[in-house]
């Protein structure tokens, strides 16, 4: 019999050659819980979460493996997928893939350390191939990864529940077509019907936040803002804030600056689609770089604005179906013309980029094949006419045999931010 650590060293190898099965979420994992590992009668460990205030037996520490099967046994199933809500240590998993030999079935586990305990007690090699895991992911990322069909059946352990059952629940949802969001009849109400708007205004501190500000008043309309402190940033607590305000204030339309407040998975895009409220993004930087991932806030409520007429056909090539034009302008209560003597005949203004380039760069400290990469694919892009960077780094790859590999989509995004800021240090610098 093969000990834990080689269980685990086999396992962490083999997971290393099957990519399409093990989509593991890399960095941070927000579910981190405290777990004991007993003894059990069977020769193998039976687990127990120790919270501050309860316990829950996870697997039995007498007969964790019989436990298991007779869970399954009382499974019943004829769907194509079998979706197991969190594996524990992953006793279940045979018996399943053995009584349901035709069906995909589908781990979610949210702990990354739960796992990661697993693979001393369990030889992933001897699960078929239609056996797949999802370790670590937030439940509104799952379901795009996911892919599975209409047809699914849960497997689920009551006491794993207890631990994440707005986790489950969520995931079970939003697999079932249930809406992410419960809303009622409240907050449909007609928009747009007076000459005096309501608007509510998502603020960071960021540049022309006073100047929005003054602007929507001075215009004569209503405005409320919430704010988003970075330091401090809770994102279920900013949705719920989101809420609260739209039923409250009852606004015509929400507006912010260089997509401000929007998660690449779409969350907010989500809600506010399902309360067919109108929202507005004003760009006052280069959509493409911003928006690049944000593929999941494309909606027929999403308005898009931007500073420069250049950027309108690119952003409707992404999808995006309103975007118009919003030049930059100058707020003159706060910036007011003062005759001073000229002391010369050109003025810039602008940053370095040298604060945008690195916050980039350090994420891929432990990639310097990448880091080496940033000015060289930098200096190719300057050359080029088009101003799509997916296009033009396709076709860098093609005339330069440039081939760059990543960890993760987050990666990527971090690149390419990093490279059009140093095209702009560079341009700005000649």
């Amino acid at each position: 019999m093969l000990s834990e650590q080689t269980f685990f060293q086999k396992n962490y190898e083999f997971i290393a050659t099957q990519p399409e099965r093990f989509r593991i979420k890399p960095g941070f994992c927000r579910f981190a819980l405290h777990y004991e590992v007993l003894k059990s009668r069977e020769d193998v460990p039976g687990l127990v979460y120790s919270g501050t205030d309860e316990r829950v037996t996870l697997h039995s520490t007498y007969f964790p493996l019989k436990e298991a099967n007779k869970q399954v046994e009382a499974f019943e199933s004829d769907s194509a997928a079998i979706v197991v809500s969190g594996m524990g240590l992953g006793y279940a998993l045979t018996p399943l893939a053995e009584k349901f030999p035709n069906a995909r079935i589908v781990v979610i586990e949210p702990d990354k350390h739960l796992f990661n305990s697993a693979l001393h007690y369990i030889n992933l090699e001897t699960l078929p191939a239609r056996v797949f895991f999802y370790i670590g992911w937030d439940e509104f990322e799952l379901p795009p990864l996911l892919e599975l069909s209409d047809s699914i059946s849960f497997f689920e352990n009551r006491q794993r529940l207890k631990l994440h059952s707005l986790y489950f629940d969520g995931i079970k949802n939003r697999l079932n077509g249930v809406p992410a969001f419960q809303t009622s009849a409240r907050w449909s109400y007609p928009k747009f019907q007076d000459n005096q708007l309501k608007v509510i205004f998502i603020d960071s501190s960021y540049v022309l936040t006073k100047e929005c500000l003054l602007g929507i008043q001075e215009a004569g309309h209503e405005v409320r803002y919430i704010h988003i402190d970075k330091e401090q940033y809770d994102y279920s607590e900013f949705i719920r804030n989101i809420l609260n305000e739209i039923a409250a204030f009852r606004p015509d339309f929400i507006l912010t600056v260089n997509h401000l407040g929007f998660d690449q998975e779409g969350r907010l895009t989500e809600l506010l689609t399902q309360l067919c409220m109108p929202y507005v993004s004003w760009f006052v930087d280069s959509p493409t770089v911003i928006l690049s991932g944000f593929e999941q806030n494309i909606s027929d409520y999403c308005n898009i604005f931007v500073w420069d007429r250049d950027y309108i056909s690119d952003v409707r090539k992404a999808g995006y179906p309103h975007v118009d034009y919003l030049p930059l302008a100058t707020q003159p209560t706060i910036f007011q013309h003062r005759n001073l003597p000229c002391r010369f005949d050109i003025s810039f203004v602008g940053s370095s980029m040298v604060f945008s380039i690195h916050k980039n760069l350090r994420r891929m400290v432990h990639r310097p094949d990448l880091l080496t990469m940033v000015d060289r694919v930098a200096r190719a892009f300057l050359t080029m006419d088009s101003r799509d960077f997916p296009a033009a780094f396709q076709q860098l790859q093609e005339k330069e045999g440039v081939t760059l590999c990543f960890d993760n989509r987050d990666q990527e995004e971090d690149f390419k931010a990093a490279v059009m800021w140093r095209t702009s240090q560079i341009c700005r610098r000649s």
